[in-house]
């Protein structure tokens, strides 16, 4: 075996024992796709793909089950239901999801929406920092089509201190009729080396150095 070699197998040989050869990264934290949903619609929804919750207190009107979409669905997950939110009442009101992030970074945030023209067009998602909301970003929508958004949470780092928290803030609907669709809503992970594994990583690397030397 070459020296080169002996290296390669050292380090893949440490990822392995640490459970992470293979790609750890993008592992599903919580999902939501809203299958099943009925009237009424409960305050509280939990995920029906790993753990978290989704809080829905603050609307005491206007949400309802709506024809769902299959984009961005996880596995094989029906189009199904979606949650939907109607009505001018609902501007400035907010959907909250919660998750555990222990252990993990580079987050994300997915989700299919749709918006008629009159809905909430100028919604946005935010996270909590522990003293206030601060943006992640909003939503580019084409009236009465589904698409898909995504937020990259990275930036962000104070969400993986033990608990994600963030909202859909709805914003900027004109009529009692504007409406406003999530599916397939999806909050995304990259697992963290622990310091042991990155010390197996480091002395992996070194005795593939000094094998080359």
């Amino acid at each position: 075996m070459t020296p080169g070699m002996f290296q390669k197998c050292a380090v893949v040989a440490a990822l392995a024992a640490c459970g992470m050869a293979g790609g750890a990264s993008g592992d599903l934290l919580a999902g939501w796709n809203f299958n099943g949903l009925a009237a009424p619609v409960a305050s509280m929804i939990a995920a029906q793909h790993g753990a978290g919750s989704l809080d829905l207190s603050a609307f005491t009107a206007g949400l309802s089950w709506q024809t769902g979409s299959d984009l961005n669905a996880f596995g094989g997950d029906l189009a199904g239901e979606g949650l939907g939110i109607t009505g001018t009442g609902a501007n400035g009101k907010s959907a909250v999801l919660s998750a555990a992030t222990a252990g993990y970074g580079a987050l994300t945030l997915s989700m299919a929406v749709r918006s008629t023209g009159t809905g909430h067009v100028s919604s946005v998602i935010e996270a909590w920092d522990g003293v206030a909301w601060m943006s992640v970003g909003g939503f580019a929508l084409t009236p009465s089509t589904w698409s898909t958004a995504s937020f990259d949470l990275a930036t962000h780092s104070f969400l993986n201190d033990g608990t994600a928290t963030l909202r859909l803030r709805l914003e900027g609907a004109s009529s009692s009729s504007g409406n406003f669709r999530i599916d397939n809503v999806r909050l995304e992970g990259a697992a963290i080396p622990a310091p042991s594994a990155l010390a197996l990583i480091g002395t992996a690397l070194a005795l593939g150095r000094r094998r080359r030397a």
